[in-house]
């Protein structure tokens, strides 16, 4: 498990995101703050009026820069990914599959949260095989 910590906007938006796009469960919470559990990982957003949301900086290969992500098997990032697309939600990147044929091949897509924070999500056939070289 990780924990993750940042600022947002607006709490009562950044909650609804969480909750009903990615169904994470919530944690504690004040008027503030909240965490979360996001597949088993706890993330902790804590509103700030003096952050501006993020534009996210996309590499030369397409990629955002600044994004965090999770690690998923293949059967429930395709759940997540339909559900997201039933939902209408928009991809910074589509869903594809990266590494196609080789060590480490993985399937991948980016959204973006309320607040300009980059999000991938990858399925792997294998979980033993994310760190392989």
């Amino acid at each position: 498990m990780f924990h993750l910590a940042f600022p947002i906007v607006n709490l009562e938006e950044t909650i609804d995101f969480y909750l009903n796009t990615l169904k994470a469960s919530l944690g504690r919470s004040a008027s503030n703050w909240a965490d979360f559990n996001l597949y088993g990982n706890q993330i902790t957003v804590q509103e700030n009026k003096a952050f501006n949301k993020l534009t996210p900086i996309i590499s030369t290969e397409g990629i955002p820069i600044n994004h965090f992500g999770i690690i998923l098997d293949l059967p429930n990032w395709n759940k997540l990914r339909d559900k997201l697309i039933k939902s209408g939600v928009s991809f910074l990147i589509e869903p594809k599959i990266v590494f196609e044929g080789e060590v480490g091949e993985q399937y991948s897509f980016f959204i973006e949260d309320p607040n300009g924070y980059a999000i991938e999500f990858k399925g792997f056939n294998d979980l033993n095989g994310v760190f392989l070289k």
